[in-house]
């Protein structure tokens, strides 16, 4: 048995004979039976009250109406006999006129109140619900335009300022923000907690001060009262609630956006209860995450107006989509068995819980209950002992094999879904949880996934291209430079930086570059689509967005743990792997010959020699090319692109050499050197006339355009 295995044969062996705590389910439901019954007497009461409140609103009205309407009498008696003068105390006719107004006004005041409080007491709940998300939505809105501004704000004085007096201004302002969205994402829960995570998660990214204050989101969360989580339960199971579930503890173990996790003990007939741990959908989110998603995405619309070079709004369309899924627990009970399964078959030393089917439904999940440490504190936990590099190692592993073996990866890879257990043989172990927010591949987004890690390794400009055809990229193919798709792909997959500071100062200088990049190439895609033509990129597929969210955790997570470790070697591994495994049954579909006439009997000798080392194995792949006096004599080529790449290989198909022809092209200049065709100082255009030609408008090399 391999070691994985043995450790979660253990496991579950430690869970199962574990004596059952918490309280028993039976007395739960009556006590929350009662509390409902508390609850709705004291609803009733508050109505009473306010029915009484309202009676007594209206005397009160027809009380005021009454002395308002004899005191009109009495004014314009006394009105009819004396009018007095400004000069001898016409003031004191102006402050009763005054008193006389007010008079008039308070009693319609007064009912029109009385009638709005009847009214809201009357409206139906769907009416209040609305209410409450109008008031949500306001709040989120109010608080978007707080942060654009002060971040605006402290954006412009620092231009006025000394370096020292700006970094401190930013000090200042990451320390408010941190504060006041710890205080507004707990208060307003649901998606925009789950968004208080992710940014806690990105320590590479997000400021310090930010990420001490949200990373106390990760497993700190307000619960919700014990009696909505009886009642979920009890809605899911029906009557055989009690008879499944022996003991649930009432304080619940972790809270999140949509959930919260108690430790249960489940009734097996003629064994020891089983322990469990219950997750159970909270009663008021659904509402409030689809209005969220919405909001987010009309939030991040005005931001992509007020800093261009946040646009999230790709993002965001793709990512919504899923979050809408987590209300479905069925749906991540599918991806936990899916995941669970892959890797331990491949053998992977993660933890995995095991789902129990039978208990699961739409609201609620149970999962056999996997011990593990929180990793918010990673000082405590290497003071215990705990090896952070493997951890990170073994995280970075899982996930490898998630996205480009399997084809289905979590996607929500923060610290507050990854526990950790210290085996006493294996080491540091991860606990994989939250399964919720998965992306399942299709076979064709799942072959260019692997080609374009596999195009990343070798540099292979025509395999970028096709892995991005694969992947769905909406695009112009001839206008896609290789180099500045490389350029962006290695940054993503960079080593992680263990110094936080450090890793926050590459991704501002990559924002930066970027930007100028951008500008240039936003003008050329305008000047296009000017010219009717479609811009180079048109839209980013939802699979990409989902694979650069992941990695962006998994390097937040890293740089959390202060431990640096390599992305892309384990990534690339399993990504070859599978295209290995792919090429193998591929190439069997390839034809003998390649579809090409030859030229020349030399031309038909060549393509036979080339191809029979091909089919023998002798050759991988080849290409042969002989020019004669100005002519090409042969230009044959047989076999495929690479080991794990079954295209087959054509004449026109390039090759990373890396510098390979350079010892070539020096021989060939030291041979026209020594027939004196050319001395070793003679400008390359002398000998290379093309060299020296500008394209069409442009100016030559090194010489600046006229006016400059």
């Amino acid at each position: 048995m391999a070691p994985a295995e043995t450790f979660e044969a253990a496991e579950q062996q430690d869970s199962s004979v574990e004596a059952p705590g918490g309280e028993d389910f039976a007395s739960l439901l009556v006590h929350a039976r009662l509390e409902a019954q508390d609850v709705a007497l004291k609803h009733l009461s508050a109505r009473v009250a306010q029915a009484w409140a309202l009676a007594g609103s209206c005397v009160l009205a027809l009380a005021l109406a009454l002395v308002q309407g004899s005191s009109m009498v009495t004014h314009q008696a006394e009105a009819s006999t004396a009018v007095p003068s400004l000069s001898t105390g016409g003031h004191w006719y102006v402050l009763s006129a005054a008193a006389l107004l007010l008079s008039q006004l308070l009693p319609v005041a007064v009912l029109l109140a009385a009638a709005a409080w009847l009214l809201y007491t009357l409206l139906p709940y769907v009416m209040t619900t609305r209410l409450a998300l109008l008031q949500r939505y306001t709040v989120i809105f109010v608080l978007f335009w707080r942060v654009a501004f002060h971040y605006k704000l402290t954006k412009l004085a620092g231009r006025w300022r000394s370096a020292a007096a700006s970094d401190q201004a930013w000090d200042g302002f990451n320390e408010w923000l941190g504060a006041l969205l710890y205080a507004k994402f707990m208060r307003l829960g649901g998606y925009w907690m789950k968004t208080g995570q992710y940014l806690a998660s990105r320590s590479d990214f997000v400021p310090d001060a930010v990420v001490a204050h949200l990373s106390r989101m990760l497993d700190s969360n307000p619960h919700r009262p014990t009696r909505q989580t009886v009642e979920t339960l009890v809605d899911a199971w029906g009557a055989a609630a009690p008879r499944r579930l022996k003991s649930l503890d009432a304080k619940a173990l972790s809270c999140g956006s949509i959930a919260q996790v108690h430790v249960g003990w489940l009734q097996r007939e003629g064994d020891t209860p089983l322990k469990v741990a219950v997750k159970v959908q909270h009663q008021d989110i659904a509402p409030l995450l689809r209005q969220d998603l919405r909001q987010s995405f009309v939030l991040a619309r005005v931001l992509r107006v007020l800093e261009p070079h946040f646009d999230f709004v790709p993002i965001l369309t793709e990512i919504n989509l899923e979050h809408a899924k987590e209300l479905d627990f069925l749906q991540e009970a599918s991806n936990l068995v899916d995941v669970r399964s892959n890797l331990a078959g491949r053998r992977v030393p993660v933890v995995v819980p095991r789902v129990v089917s039978e208990c699961t439904t739409e609201k609620v999940l149970v999962m056999e209950f996997c011990e593990g440490e929180s990793l918010k504190d990673p000082q405590a936990l290497a003071r215990r002992g705990v090896d952070l590099e493997q951890l990170v190692l073994r995280v970075c592993e899982a996930w490898a094999r998630q996205m480009f073996c399997d084809g289905v990866f979590n996607s929500d890879a923060h610290a507050g879904n990854i526990l950790v257990q210290a085996h006493p043989t294996l080491g540091a172990v991860p606990v994989l949880l939250d399964f919720g927010l998965c992306k399942r591949l299709t076979d064709v987004e799942h072959l260019g996934l692997c080609q374009m890690m596999h195009a990343m390794v070798e540099l292979d400009g025509d395999l970028i291209i096709e892995s991005f055809r694969n992947l769905g990229f909406r695009m112009v193919e001839d206008q896609i430079e290789p180099s500045e798709v490389f350029r962006d792909l290695l940054f993503a997959f960079r080593d992680s930086n263990a110094d936080a500071e450090s890793s926050r100062g590459e991704m501002r200088e990559k924002i930066s570059e970027d930007a100028r990049r951008g500008g240039v190439y936003s003008k050329e895609a305008k000047r296009h689509v000017k010219q009717g033509k479609k811009a180079p990129l048109e839209a980013l597929p939802g699979v990409v967005v989902f694979l650069f969210r992941t990695i962006d955790m998994l390097q937040g997570l890293a740089t959390r743990l202060g431990v640096a470790v390599p992305f892309l070697r384990p990534m690339a591994l399993h990504a070859g792997h599978f295209l290995l495994t792919h090429a193998k049954v591929a190439a069997t579909a390839l034809p003998e010959r390649l579809p090409r006439q030859p030229a020349a009997p030399l031309q038909e000798q060549v393509l036979r020699l080339l191809h029979a080392l091909a089919e023998t194995g002798d050759v991988l792949g080849a290409q042969c090319c002989v020019i004669a006096r100005g002519a090409v004599v042969v230009d044959a080529a047989a076999g495929r692109m690479g080991p794990v790449d079954p295209r087959p290989v054509r004449p026109e198909h390039m090759f990373q050499l890396f510098e390979a022809g350079c010892p070539l092209l020096a021989a060939l200049v030291l041979q026209r050197v020594e027939q004196g065709l050319f001395r070793l100082d003679t400008p390359v255009a002398d000998a290379w006339p093309l060299f020296g030609k500008p394209p069409l408008g442009k100016p030559p090399l090194g010489k600046p355009p006229l006016g400059k």
